[in-house]
């Protein structure tokens, strides 16, 4: 190994076919090494097939991790294979969130609680995979991932998608509030020893000017839901489907995350040392966002405004802290 490398300097790699149309796309991956000096690992795929790599990979290992540290090299090699899949897993993922009617799919975080793995859509072809190895990495890289997806979007004269709700609120949207819609009510399956903790911490928490939709959901059948989808506010969102085929397309995703969670934490596992507990479905409309609150047992929480998906994050990630805190 590279005394560059020892030092955690970016490295970069490229397949054989990755000749000087990938000049500009790999420039931009080097800026995001740069700036972030924590370990990574920025990678570009074309249909599942490796394009180039920019990495900054240490010998530590994750934060909380007990074990020793994965070499770089066999780090790259989990990190790349999890890429090359990821083209047909993240597909099966679009393909279940297209009956919500909110567009593709464009950027995916998988969160181990230790680091992440991040992908985002460029086109219909191409997207970038992220990982980090620190759960304190994991929201810095986002956060610069966004940018980057956009300057390569821009140098094929695509337009921002605003990957992650990141982009400054349009000056339309600055002053617009919660409405004060009442939350609406639903109780499907058995109501088993958790509902009525779900819904004392879910209690006001759903509000028409971010976080719209959160459920409580097992594989026993249990499914818990609160949402403000008839605000009056949120109409503009109803254009192509109404607000009940929106409920039923949740109910109808919950009976598939379990199956997708499972496939998922094979494909993470080595290269995060452990199974996921949240997954983020940013679509060009919006967002989900899911937590594994036991084995058998999730919370999901959705916006349909791409403007404040990054709020509608912090929102349910703090119910989710909240619903588990109050489980110890």
């Amino acid at each position: 190994m590279s005394e560059s490398a020892r030092a955690g300097n970016p490295q970069p790699h490229r397949a054989g076919h990755a000749q000087y149309e990938f000049d500009e796309i790999e420039a931009v991956c080097l800026r995001v090494a740069t700036e972030l000096e924590f370990p990574h690992h920025v990678a570009h795929y074309t249909e599942g097939v490796w394009d180039l790599t920019v990495e900054r990979i240490g010998l530590r290992p994750p934060s909380g991790g007990t074990g020793r540290a994965i070499g770089p090299d066999r780090r790259r090699l989990a990190v790349e294979l999890f890429g090359r899949g990821a083209f047909h897993t993240l597909r099966e993922l679009g393909r279940a969130v297209e009956g919500l009617r909110s567009g593709p799919l464009i950027r995916t975080v998988i969160d181990s609680g230790r680091g992440a793995v991040l992908a985002y859509d460029i086109n219909t072809v191409s997207y970038l995979v992220a990982t980090v190895f620190d759960a304190a990495d994991t929201d810095p890289m986002d956060a610069r991932m966004s940018r980057a997806v956009a300057e390569i979007r821009g140098l094929a004269s695509l337009s921002d998608r605003n990957a992650g709700g990141y982009a400054s609120l349009p000056p339309r949207l600055l002053h617009r509030g919660d409405d004060g819609a009442a939350p609406r009510w639903e109780q499907h399956g058995p109501r088993d020893a958790h509902v009525d903790r779900f819904r004392q911490v879910a209690d006001g928490v759903v509000r028409s000017a971010d976080l719209h939709y959160l459920a409580r959901f097992t594989e026993a059948g249990s499914f818990t839901s609160v949402d403000v989808l008839d605000a009056s506010t949120l109409a503009r969102f109803f254009t192509a489907i109404d607000s009940e085929q929106r409920r039923n397309g949740y109910r109808k995703l919950a009976d598939r995350v379990p199956r997708t969670g499972r496939r998922l934490d094979i494909e993470i596992r080595p290269v995060l040392g452990q199974a996921l507990v949240r997954v983020v479905a940013d679509v060009e409309q919006g967002a989900l966002y899911f937590c594994r609150a036991a084995p058998t047992e999730y919370l999901m929480g959705v916006t349909l405004d791409q403007h404040r998906v990054l709020d509608a994050d912090r929102r349910f990630r703090q119910v989710a802290s909240d619903f588990l805190a109050g489980r110890r």
